[in-house]
């Protein structure tokens, strides 16, 4: 009985849960569309069964402040549309496989420990939000910046932020997940 109602999961919030250490296996949450990992201080690790969340709209990872990688499945997930990972202080890079999450629309990264933005981030059609290595906007503002700095001489055509202190969150209504 148990197990047919986490087939039916929509949403799945464990905001401030903060003594687990590992995410759960969602395996059995086939419809989850939400998962609310918000201050989750302790997380040092997102379970790689999260590629299974067929339907997952919103992951947030704001101030999962132990985190320091997310796993490559997580690129895998075409239905996500908004990824929080403001104040992950120790994750510092995104994978190329990010062009894979076809579906994103907004992707907030602020106060994360992020240094190279990867050329993945400039492909993503649908992409309308970003903040990302100090710039923060709609990404049809945004993106040319970011771009033109990968230009800069001194960058030597990699892929590099200057990280801004001080960035206000986002005034986006997300919600409390």
């Amino acid at each position: 009985m148990f197990l047919q109602r986490m087939e039916k999961l929509k949403i799945l919030n464990l905001n401030h849960s903060h003594y687990l250490i590992r995410s759960p296996d969602v395996l059995n949450m086939p419809t989850l569309e939400k998962l609310g990992l918000k201050d989750f201080p302790m997380l040092s690790e997102v379970s790689p069964s999260i590629e299974h969340l067929k339907t997952i709209l919103l992951i947030n990872l704001e101030d999962c402040i132990s985190l320091c990688s997310l796993p490559r499945s997580i690129y895998k997930l075409k239905s996500l549309k908004t990824l929080i990972l403001f104040g992950c202080v120790k994750i510092d890079k995104l994978e190329e496989d990010l062009e894979q999450m076809e579906s994103l629309i907004t992707l907030i990264t602020n106060d994360a420990a992020i240094t190279r933005v990867p050329f993945a981030v400039e492909r993503l059609k649908s992409l309308g939000y970003i903040s990302l290595c100090g710039y923060e906007g709609r990404s049809c503002d945004v993106l040319p910046s970011i771009i033109w700095s990968w230009m800069s001489p001194t960058n030597n055509l990699i892929p590099k932020c200057t990280h801004v202190k001080g960035i206000c969150r986002t005034s986006m209504s997300l919600g409390e997940m």
